[in-house]
Parts: structure tokens; sequence; C-alpha cells
């Protein structure tokens, strides 16, 4: 017999742009080497990933779909149009798509992973069109979809409510930490090699974006408060693109080292005190489980996705309360004996989070799916 072949949907991937969608790619095939199974696996990329590296371990084959990933229009009329049929050509018995979207018609057995539904927190500054794609195609792949797989309880949650999709059809399955070697994170520009010259003695760092929900202008008008207070000595490092309008010029202590490449930021996150996390929107948080993977203990907002990753590995703040930010960084900056139990703690937690696991996870899910796909058609045929 035929082993049973998977179809990995990552019409998607842009490689270095894609940002979290590519780590979580790149980790489940990674995890998918490790792992014996009866599957082997054909992924459909396009043009834009035509070279993208497959882990050595992965028993797989590419097939290079004439599409470009980079007009999101034209990905969804071939992956709702032509891919159907290049499943079924292709022999594939089960398809799953690993962002956001998958074929609606599909010829076999799906599964579609959607991350997070940030359409649902921040669906009013987004563009029309924009906000209409991010609503519409996820709907209908989770309508269309045998199993919904998703990355936190949090975001099964909000999928259950804003898709309404049946809470049994909808599965977490966890991240694994990402290697600080990979190319792929949310944030982090590939470039040559280079060493961060200057870095202060004692410093916090955080990852900075212009998207509101990340609250980077927040956190530094909470620094500059506990500097010109005189409750705080460290100096800011912000990764990243800072929020437009933010001027850092007139804050002192605070550096913006932009995007940079993850030798770098491996660097930054051995040499930091503590990572900043105040998001307070996450389907996820990498940066998190990266920091706590190399031991960087964390300061994070106790909001989404946040505190289901960090568990108890972490000290949180309010991210609506600026005072309670305030008091929590100040508190925790001065005590290096709680420093070094976080350390020690997040370095136990992150040790639970590997992509073997999250492959495990996911192959079993995909046996369930081909076991009751099959069940009823055997009702059927009764």
């Amino acid at each position: 017999m035929r082993r049973i072949r998977v179809g990995l949907n990552l019409l998607y991937l842009r490689p270095g742009v894609s940002g979290g969608t590519e780590t979580y790619a790149k980790g489940l095939l990674d995890g998918f080497g490790e792992v014996a199974s009866d599957f082997d696996y054909v992924v459909f990329v396009s043009r834009a990933a035509a070279t993208w590296p497959f882990p050595p371990g992965l028993r797989a084959r590419r097939v290079v779909c004439s599409v470009s990933a980079e007009s999101r229009a034209a990905r969804h009329l071939f992956e709702q149009g032509a891919f159907p049929a290049l499943l079924a050509e292709t022999g594939i018995d089960l398809v799953h798509s690993l962002g956001y979207t998958g074929p609606w018609m599909s010829p076999c057995p799906s599964v579609v992973t959607i991350h997070d539904v940030n359409v649902s927190a921040f669906g009013a500054v987004m563009k029309p069109a924009d906000r209409i794609a991010r609503t519409v195609f996820p709907f209908l792949s989770s309508l269309r979809a045998d199993l919904v797989a998703t990355i936190s309880d949090f975001s099964r949650f909000q999928i259950i409510q804003h898709f309404r999709v049946a809470p049994e059809r909808v599965r977490t399955i966890y991240h694994g930490v990402p290697s600080l070697s990979s190319a792929a994170s949310a944030g982090i520009d590939e470039s040559p090699n280079e060493r961060i010259l200057g870095l202060p003695p004692r410093f916090l760092a955080a990852f900075s974006a212009e998207s509101p929900h990340k609250r980077t202008a927040e956190l530094v008008r909470v620094f500059r408060r506990l500097r010109e207070e005189g409750r705080l000595q460290h100096d800011l490092i912000l990764l990243g693109k800072s929020p437009r309008g933010l001027d850092l010029s007139s804050v002192p202590g605070v550096r913006s080292l932009g995007y940079v490449p993850r030798s770098v930021l491996a660097q930054v996150l051995d040499l930091t005190d503590w990572l900043i996390v105040p998001s307070v929107y996450e389907g996820f948080g990498l940066p998190v489980l990266e920091a706590m993977s190399r031991g960087t203990p964390v300061m994070c907002s106790r909001a989404a996705a946040l505190p289901e990753v960090a568990g108890d590995a972490a000290v949180y703040f309010d991210p609506w309360s600026e005072e309670d930010m305030k008091a929590k960084i100040a508190e925790a900056a001065a005590d290096m004996k709680l420093r070094d139990r976080l350390s020690m703690a997040g370095r136990i937690r992150a040790a639970g989070f590997t992509w073997a696991r999250t492959a495990g996870e996911t192959l079993n899910a995909y046996s369930e799916v081909l076991c009751a796909r099959d069940s009823a058609r055997r009702g059927r045929g009764r």
C-alpha cells in the first residue's frame, strides 16, 4: 500500500517577509523531519519560495505553483480555483493549509491553521480591503475545513467566538521554541552577521512596532518617568520599527536598533537584564519563548496568550495601566534574586515547547481527521 500523502499549503510563504507564519512553517517541517510517521509530504509553494530550504530529515517533495505570493488577490484566486484540481492530480490524501486560509472546495480532507483573529481587535484601523480579506477568507476556510488548528487557547476561544466554529472542530497545538539561527521571525531581518557595539552595561530590551497594540509609545513614556523619578538605572534598547511620531531623541537612555540580524538579537537577549513585552494582543508570543529559552527573564502583559505561554516564569503587569507597568518594571529591575529565579524558571518552561511535540500533535490531528472521514464514508455506504 502506498503511504498517506499529506499536502502542505505554503502558498502564502514569502521568505524573510511572512514573519511568524514562516517561523511556524519552518518549525513544523523541522518537527516532521524528527518524528517518525506513515506520511509523505508534498509542499506547495509559490515562486517566491522556490528555493526555501527544507530540513534534511523531511520526506518531502516541493511543487512550485505558478502564482505570486506578493499578490494576496492572485494567491486567493489560485487557492480557490486551480489549487483543488492540483491536489487531486497530485494524489493528496489530506491538505493542511498553514497560513489562515485554505481551499474551500478541497477534494480531500483538510486542516487549516488560523493563528489568531486580530481583525476582531484591530479591524477598525485596517484598510477596508485588508479587513474584508482577513475576515471572509479565514471564516470560509474554517467553515469548510475538517479541523481548525490554532496556536493557543486564547486564539482558539477567539476563533470559536468570532467565526462561530464548533468547539470540537478547533484544536490548540502550541509552537515550539524558535531557533535564533533561523531566518524566520517577525521583525527580524536576516542580513550579514555583525556585532552590536556600544550597548550599555545594564539595559532592558523590548520589541517595538508601528502597530498601537504593541504599546511601544506607552512603554517609552513609562521608562521616561522612571528615569526622571530616579527609580530606574537601566537604559532601554528597542528592536524593530518605532511607531510614527515617536521622538526617541528627547528621551535619554532609549536607543532603537531597528531591525537586526538574528545573530545580533541573540546577543541582545543574552546581555539584557529583562525583556519587556507590553503588547495587548498576541496569538502566541514567540519573543517571550525565545527569551525564556535563553535564560532571559521576562516582564509582560497579562493579556491575550502571553500568560498562557509564560506561565509562572514571568512578571506580569496590566498593559492598560501605565502606573502598574511603571511599578512592576521598577520593582523587577531592582530585584536580582527575582531575575535569577525567573531566568531558571523560563528555561525550564521553554524546554516544554518543542517542534517535535508540535509535529506529533499535528500528525495525531491528521490521523483523527482521516479516520473520521473514513468512518463517515463507510456509514454512508451501509
